[in-house]
C-alpha cells in the first residue's frame, strides 16, 4: 500500500495549521499573565518589557505543547528517512539538462523502477513486451503472442513462462519484487537504514541547534522571573528536566512513525550511481517530450524508433502502445 503524496501534504499543513493555533492560545494566556503580574507590581511599565513577555510567552507557549510539536517533528524526519532518495525537482528545473543517450547496461524494467519507485501495471508491462520483442524474444501478431525463444535473464525468464492463453498473468507484486532485486544487484538502489537521514551531518546539527534553543529557552525564563537565585535555579533544573522528557518522546516517537510508515513503504533509496542514472533519465524524458512526436507513434514502429519508443512507454510519454497492448494483459 502506497500513501498518496497530496494526501500526506494536506495532513501536514493540517497539522501544522493546528499546533501554530495552540501555540498562539496558549502564548496568549501566557502573555497576559505575564502582563498582570507586571501591572501588579509596577505602575509603570518600561517598552522593553513588551518584546521581553512576548518572547516569553511565545516560548512557554511552545514549552506547553511540546509534546505536539515533538512528534510532528519526530514525523517530517521519520517521513524523511524512509522516503525514496529522489532527483532535486527544483535542482532539475533550474538546470535542466537534456540526455539523448540511452542509457545502457540497465534493462528497461529497472530504469522504470527507478525513476519514480512506483510501477504502473499497464505502462510496465507493455514496455517489458516491447523489450522482448525488440530482443526477439516473442513476436506479437494480431491478437497472439508467439513465444520464439527461450530468455537468458531471470527476468524475462519468468514474465515469458507467465504468459498464459496470448495473456500476461505475472502478478505486478511478483514483478516488484524481481525488480529491486536486480536493481540491488546493480547497484541502482540499496536499503535504507533504520535511522535514516538522523545520520546526515547536517540534519544532526539542526537537531542539536534545536535542543540546545530549548535549553537556552528554559534558562531565560527561569532568569527573567522575579525571585531569589536559588528559585531561578530550581525552575531552570526542572524545566531542563521536562526538555530531557521531550528528547526521550522524541526518539520514541521517532521510532513508532518510523515503523508505522515501514509498514507502508518500501525501505530503499537510490545510491549514488542511482542518482546519477536517473539524472540522466530525467534528461532524457524532457528530451524527448521536448523534440519528438514519439507519443503518436504505434508498436509497429519499433524498428525504427527501437528503444526511443520502449522508453515512451516507460515515461508515460505513449499511451497509444499502452491501450494497443492493453489486451495481453490480465485484468
Amino acid at each position: 500500500m502506497t500513501i498518496n503524496k497530496e494526501s500526506i501534504k494536506y495532513i501536514k499543513l493540517l497539522i501544522i495549521t493546528f499546533i501554530i493555533i495552540a501555540v498562539l492560545v496558549s502564548s496568549a494566556g501566557t502573555f497576559n499573565e505575564i502582563m498582570e503580574s507586571y501591572y501588579a507590581q509596577a505602575t509603570e511599565i518600561n517598552y522593553w518589557v513588551y518584546p521581553v513577555a512576548l518572547l516569553e510567552s511565545i516560548i512557554m507557549g511552545i514549552i506547553k505543547n511540546i509534546y505536539l510539536v515533538g512528534f510532528f517533528v519526530a514525523f517530517l524526519l521519520a517521513s524523511r528517512s524512509i522516503n525514496r532518495a529522489k532527483l532535486d525537482e527544483t535542482d532539475f528545473e533550474k538546470n535542466k539538462t537534456f540526455y539523448r543517450d540511452i542509457i545502457k547496461n540497465y534493462s528497461v524494467s529497472v530504469l522504470n523502477y527507478i525513476d519514480n519507485f512506483k510501477l504502473d501495471y499497464k505502462q510496465s508491462y507493455t514496455a517489458e513486451l516491447l523489450k522482448l520483442e525488440k530482443k526477439k524474444i516473442i513476436k506479437i501478431t494480431g491478437n497472439k503472442i508467439e513465444i520464439l525463444k527461450e530468455p537468458t535473464e531471470e527476468l524475462d525468464k519468468r514474465f515469458v513462462d507467465s504468459i498464459k492463453n496470448n495473456k500476461v498473468t505475472m502478478p505486478l507484486s511478483e514483478y516488484e519484487n524481481l525488480i529491486q532485486e536486480e536493481a540491488l544487484e546493480k547497484g541502482l538502489i540499496t536499503k535504507s537504514t533504520f535511522f535514516g537521514n538522523v545520520k546526515d551531518r547536517k540534519t544532526k546539527v539542526i537537531i542539536i541547534i534545536i535542543f540546545l534553543l530549548m535549553f537556552a529557552g528554559a534558562f531565560f525564563i527561569a532568569f527573567v522571573q522575579d525571585a531569589d537565585l536559588n528559585s531561578k535555579i530550581f525552575i531552570a533544573i526542572v524545566l531542563s528536566l521536562l526538555i530531557w522528557g521531550f528528547i526521550v518522546f522524541f526518539v520514541f516517537a521517532y521510532f513508532i512513525v518510523y515503523f508505522v510508515k515501514f509498514l507502508f513503504e518500501k525501505n530503499y533509496r537510490r545510491t549514488e550511481k542511482g542518482k546519477e542514472v536517473n539524472r540522466q533519465l530525467d534528461g532524457l524524458k524532457l528530451f524527448m517530450e521536448k523534440f519528438s512526436n514519439i507519443d503518436s507513434k504505434e508498436a509497429q514502429h519499433l524498428i525504427l524508433w527501437d528503444d526511443y519508443l520502449i522508453y515512451s512507454v516507460m515515461f508515460n510519454i505513449n499511451k497509444k502502445i499502452q491501450d494497443e497492448y492493453s489486451k495481453f494483459l490480465f485484468n
